[in-house]
C-alpha cells in the first residue's frame, strides 16, 4: 500500500482491508476495487480531489433481478459510475503506456451507497466508503475508450441524474497501482450524480 498517503488515512485503509480478508476466507470472491474522491471529512486529509479506495467482493455484487442490500441503512443512494476492467495484471512501477495497454473494456456500474454511514474520516474509510452493493454492465462489443469529459445519465422513477467527469483512464489505473501495489481486477471510479429535470 502506498505510503504517500497521510498516516491517519493509511490506518483507516488497513482497518478496512481486514474485512475483505475475512469475507474471502468465508467463500466470497474478489470482484475489484472502487475509487472514491471528494468525500466529505476524508478530503480534509488529502489534496483537493484526492482519492481513496474500497474493496468489492461477490458478497455485495448484484445480478439481474436480485434484491439488495439487506439490513438497515441510514441514507441509501444510487450512484452511476464508470467501470474499468483490466485484461491482465499491472505490475507496480508500470508506466502510462503499460496502464493504457492493460485496459480491457469499460462499462457502467450502479453502486448503492449509504452516505449516512460514518461521520469521521476513519469510520468512512474503514467502513468501505459507504459501499452497500454494486451491479455492472459491460457492453458488447467491448468499449475501450470514452470521450472526455464523459457524461452519463441514470433515471430512477421520474428523476434523472447526470454525471460528468474529465476522464484520464491510464492515470486512474496508475493511481490504483500506486495505492495498492499490483492491480489485476476491475476498478470503478465514483462519479457523484447531480439531479436534473431532463427527461429520459
Amino acid at each position: 500500500m502506498s505510503r504517500s498517503l497521510p498516516e491517519p488515512v493509511l490506518t483507516a485503509l488497513r482497518t478496512q482491508l481486514q474485512i475483505p480478508a475475512g469475507m474471502l476466507q468465508a467463500g466470497a470472491q474478489r470482484v475489484g476495487w472502487k475509487v472514491a474522491a471528494s468525500i466529505p471529512g476524508v478530503e480534509d486529509h488529502l489534496a483537493p480531489g484526492g482519492r481513496v479506495f474500497g474493496y468489492l467482493t461477490s458478497a455485495t455484487e448484484l445480478t439481474p433481478g436480485q434484491e439488495g442490500p439487506p439490513g438497515r441503512t441510514a441514507q441509501l443512494c444510487a450512484e452511476t459510475e464508470l467501470a474499468i476492467e483490466l485484461e491482465h495484471a499491472l505490475a507496480a512501477g508500470a508506466d502510462r503506456e503499460a496502464a493504457s495497454a492493460a485496459i480491457g473494456r469499460l462499462g457502467v456500474a450502479l453502486e448503492l451507497v449509504d452516505v449516512g454511514a460514518g461521520s469521521s474520516m476513519h469510520e468512512v474509510i474503514a467502513g468501505n466508503v459507504y459501499h452497500q452493493a454494486v451491479a455492472f454492465h459491460f457492453p458488447s462489443p467491448p468499449v475501450r475508450s470514452v470521450p472526455s469529459p464523459l457524461s452519463a445519465w441514470l433515471t430512477i422513477g421520474q428523476t434523472s441524474y447526470r454525471t460528468e467527469i474529465d476522464v484520464d483512464l491510464a492515470a486512474m489505473v496508475l493511481e490504483m497501482t500506486n495505492m495498492l501495489g499490483p492491480v489485476d481486477s476491475p476498478a470503478i471510479t465514483r462519479i457523484r450524480g447531480r439531479p436534473s429535470t431532463a427527461q429520459r
